[in-house]
């Protein structure tokens, strides 16, 4: 009767371990199917979201190659792994004439990466070199001779600006005093912008309070600080056009003891006389 007793506990223990065994069996057979799919759905994802097809526009400074390069980015990586905004903090940073960069993804496997390009629109000069600058006094460019900035820029306008303490290529300007560079690059934003800009001949504004422009290399016209600059622009050119083409002098914008703004007008002019 023990023996019976004995037997059937053991058997009972066999069949408990092996239902155990199977499950365990079961559990691994599950787990392999598991890992393979994901290894076939990893697999299928990257080669249906790899990049097959990298397209490049607005670029006028920079090859297809210097881009890719700049940007970190090239064929077979993941369509989802192209990010606009880490595209554009890279090529800002790395290539000077990119100003903004826009992604547009074309799923499967297409990105179309657009640029927009800075417009050279200043040069200075700094310890006997000369730097293209951006609107917004971005340094684009370092050229040892004015001469040949102006091979690669010949529409762009001399500027003499407030004493500056590091110029870099990719960057903005940084001026030595705040007190004295205050509004430079608003003024110089601003002048751009208005009618007048064209005529210029030169551009004076090392001293923030005493802003010259020279029009036509005939009129030197004096605005003073940058307050009201806007309507100083104005009046300046509505007092141009007040004289002849062959006018040649000095123009001063200043307040009068009642505070408001007028011209007043030193000029030889051939056709009044």
């Amino acid at each position: 009767m023990d023996n019976e007793h004995s037997e059937a506990a053991e058997f009972t223990r066999f069949q408990s371990a092996s239902e155990k065994r199977s499950f365990v069996m079961k559990i691994v057979v599950w787990v392999f199917i598991f890992l393979f799919l994901l290894v076939v759905a990893f697999w299928f994802g990257r080669n249906l979201f790899s990049l097959k097809t990298i397209v490049v526009n607005g670029s006028e400074h920079y090859s297809y190659t210097q881009i890719l390069s700049a940007g970190n980015i090239s064929k077979g990586d993941l369509i989802f792994s192209v990010s606009e905004n880490d595209l554009d903090r890279e090529l800002t940073e790395q290539l000077a004439y990119v100003r903004s960069v826009k992604v547009e993804k074309e799923y499967p496997g297409t990105v179309v990466i657009t640029l927009e390009e800075e417009t050279p629109e200043f040069y200075f000069e700094m310890q006997g070199e000369y730097f293209l600058l951006s609107r917004e006094l971005k340094v684009l460019e370092r050229f040892a001779t004015s001469e040949k900035l102006l091979e690669i820029a010949p529409d762009v306008q001399f500027v003499q600006i407030p004493e500056v303490s590091r110029a870099v290529v990719c960057e903005p300007l940084q001026f030595a005093l705040d007190s004295k560079s205050r509004h430079t690059d608003e003024a110089l934003n601003m002048l751009v912008a208005s009618r007048i800009y064209e005529g210029l001949s030169e551009i004076d504004f090392s001293d923030r309070f005493d802003m010259i422009l020279v029009y036509e290399n005939r009129l030197e016209i004096s605005l003073g600080s940058f307050e009201d600059f806007a309507y100083k622009l104005d009046l300046a050119l509505g007092m141009i056009h007040a004289y002849s083409e062959e006018a040649v002098g000095t123009f001063d914008i200043i307040y009068d003891a009642d505070g408001e703004l007028k011209g007043i007008a030193t000029v030889n002019d051939p056709l009044e006389e």
